[in-house]
């Protein structure tokens, strides 16, 4: 199982746990080379990975009944990356290959919350972030 979030963003995500892919010594081939597959060869230096992404899933589970969605990290820190990125990518399970294409944010955020809340227990999301022309 692999769980990592990648976004295009011009804007510095430092604040939020992320780090440029181009810095990124941790799973770099693998990363790399899921950057180039889906980001289509686009500016590597705008492309930026979450640290302890699986974290922030784990916290958000345990923290299910206790606060609602909208009160978890998880919650607040993507719809923050959602509103500062072009793109993302994000996966949490074993497959990075067939992710649901989603363009609106609260389609975003309803998928990760579906996603880690799932009643058989197995916490999985894979979306593909392509923001519509505003």
């Amino acid at each position: 199982m692999s769980q990592f979030i990648l976004c295009k963003s011009t804007k510095n995500l430092k604040n939020y746990n992320f780090v440029k892919l181009i810095h990124c010594a941790e799973n770099e081939r693998f990363l790399r080379k899921i950057a180039n597959e889906l980001f289509n060869d686009e500016e590597m230096n705008d492309i930026w990975f979450m640290q302890d992404f699986d974290g922030l899933f784990t916290l958000a589970q345990r923290q299910y009944g206790i606060v609602t969605f909208e009160e978890t990290d998880v919650y607040l820190k993507l719809s923050k990356i959602y509103d500062l990125s072009e793109t993302i990518i994000l996966w949490y399970g074993s497959f990075y290959q067939d992710l649901d294409i989603v363009n609106i944010k609260e389609q975003f955020l309803n998928e990760i919350q579906k996603g880690i809340y799932c009643p058989s227990g197995m916490c999985e999301c894979y979306l593909r972030v392509i923001k519509q022309s505003e």
